[in-house]
């Protein structure tokens, strides 16, 4: 463990120097919650990130199991910038058809959402890369649903855009302002 604390000190440390965010997964490599260790992993860079301030923290993950450290998350808020982003599956990976957002994993990935806005996280949808952003009727309830559980905003997978999300976006108020935020 003691290996563990010293490279995480020295990784952050090098993001301190650097500016950089410390990021743990992407839209394409989500953080898995599930895997062995990857909890305690986490723990240990929260933890470490405590004697520390002023740095910028994006997670991304789809896994409800992030919400055991909402607590941490909450209190490394108010001396860093924290955002958890959550990827929404809207396509079903066998058949290619686009997923009804009532369907069990949408609705696990929405319900998270809530529940890190609840708190006053960050907390952006990210679409996935497979999503056609000029559908109406694909985005239109994404946006309305991200919106409604309470995202700051939705974005597209990164190198993505659209013109009709950009206009979706502004008819939602996003990216919401946040209370004590610029």
């Amino acid at each position: 463990m003691r290996r563990l604390m010293a490279f995480l000190e020295s990784r952050i440390d090098a993001a301190e120097r650097r500016s950089l965010p410390i990021v743990v997964g992407d839209s394409a490599h989500p953080f898995d919650a599930t895997e062995p260790g990857a909890i305690r992993g986490l723990h240990a860079l929260l933890e470490t990130l405590k004697r520390h301030a002023g740095l910028e923290l994006v997670i991304t993950s789809r896994s409800p199991l992030l919400l055991r450290e909402i607590d941490s998350l909450v209190e490394l808020d108010q001396s860093h910038a924290v955002a958890v982003d959550v990827p929404l599956p809207c396509i079903d990976p066998v058949s290619g058809e686009a997923l009804d957002l009532h369907a069990a994993e949408p609705q696990q990935c929405l319900w998270m959402v809530r529940k890190l806005a609840e708190q006053g996280l960050t907390t952006r949808v990210v679409l996935p890369a497979d999503l056609d952003l000029g559908a109406e009727e694909v985005l239109r309830p994404l946006v309305n649903a991200a919106r409604a559980h309470g995202a700051f905003d939705v974005a597209p997978t990164a190198g993505s855009s659209s013109r009709l999300l950009r206009q979706l976006r502004l008819e939602n108020d996003l990216p919401r302002h946040l209370p004590g935020r610029g």
